[in-house]
This record gives structure tokens, sequence and C-alpha cells, in this order.
């Protein structure tokens, strides 16, 4: 889920009313879609932690195209959710699979199945995240990274079992120790960012790029 208070136009109905918790917001489900909370983090500058524990019984259904250059990467704990985006088959996710998808995607709709959903969304902004990342890690390489900034603008969704690596970083974002909790944070959204780019495991199983459509996993 990304910034709920900026993207009105597909969640002002879905969303019943927001709370301020300490370092976060807390977006409560509206009862005519269901029950449940997605709490936001800003972690720093370009980057945002969603952790979502939703039950939705009722289909979203909206088709938009988000201005924002972003990239967004759900983790799902335990579900099942049906995404449709434009010039793409109905994608299925579900119990340990992992979405990747970004501002150059068009969704037209989000499927709960009417069943709960439990997961952890790491979103990231363009050009922000780069200064940030930069700032982190000493360097201005991220300035020139055309292999960074591609996760950002190529189209579509990707949906594949999450590997061990990026299974271990979502479940250690469930068991962060709250006094460090938003360092530790940044630490893992720049390890997660770092993994997809370098693709790593992803690049042998699944292709060279992520979003080469010949090689999305629909409907498993």
């Amino acid at each position: 889920m990304r910034r709920m208070e900026n993207d009105l136009l597909f969640f002002h109905e879905l969303i019943g009313n927001c709370s301020v918790e300490k370092d976060s917001k807390i977006y409560t489900i509206s009862p005519k879609f269901g029950k449940g909370t997605m709490q936001s983090f800003e972690v720093m500058p370009g980057a945002e932690i969603v952790y979502s524990n939703v039950h939705i019984t009722t289909p979203i259904q909206k088709n938009i195209q988000c201005k924002d250059r972003f990239i967004e990467v759900t983790y799902c704990f335990h579900g099942r959710v049906n995404m449709l985006f434009s010039n793409q088959p109905e994608m299925v996710m579900s119990d340990h699979y992992i979405s990747v998808f970004n501002g150059a995607s068009h969704l037209k709709s989000c499927d709960f199945g009417k069943n709960p959903f439990v997961g952890v969304s790491v979103v990231a902004y363009l050009p922000q995240i780069i200064n940030s990342l930069n700032i982190m890690l000493g360097t201005i390489a991220f300035d020139e990274d055309m292999d960074f900034q591609g996760l950002f603008t190529a189209g579509g969704c990707f949906i594949a079992p999450a590997t061990k690596s990026v299974e271990h970083i979502f479940t250690e974002l469930l068991l962060l120790p709250e006094q460090y909790r938003n360092y530790l944070m940044r630490i893992k959204v720049m390890e997660l960012l770092l993994y997809l780019v370098g693709k790593m495991e992803y690049r042998t199983d699944f292709g060279i790029s992520l979003f080469r459509k010949e090689e999305m996993n629909c409907n498993e």
C-alpha cells in the first residue's frame, strides 16, 4: 500500500479513519469493505513500510495509474490476493510469495477473496530514496545507477515465491526491537532494494529482468 493520504482516488472508500501513534499512522478499514488496520511508518525520505492485518470482504475495483515513481514490494505472510493489471493476466499472491510493482503499472482491481490477509509492504519513491541511500552508504553512485532506477520505471507486476533471503528480511521486520526500530527499518529497506536490483537468486530463477512478462509467475 502506498501513501494512503496521497492516493485518495484509490483508497478513499477503503479507509474508514486514520490515527497517529508515535512515529506511525494507523489506517482502519471501512466497515463497508471489511475490518482490520494498516500501520504505516515513514522510515526515511523516500521510503515507507506498511504492516497490513486486514480482512477485506469486498473487491477493490479502480482503474488508476499513479503519478509517483515508486516501487512496492509486498510479502504475504498469510492470505490470498488476486490482482489485475492492465495488459497482464490476473495474478495471484498467496502465503510466502512476494509481489513487486511500480508506478508504471496500471492497477485495475484487487480481490482478497474474503480471506484475512497479513503482510508487509516496503515502498520506495524516486528521487528521494536515491539521496537517502547515497547518504547512508557515503556514495553518489545511485545518482547514475540505471539498473536501480529501472526498478521504478519498468511496467508490469512480478509475483513469485520469496527466496530465503527475502523471506528473512520481511520476517525480521516483524521482530525489530522498538528502541532501535527506525534505524533497523532503514537498514532492511536498503538491504531489500539492493538485493532486488542485484537480482541474485531471482536473476537465476526468473531471468535477467524482474519485469519481463514471459517470466511472470501467474495464477499459481
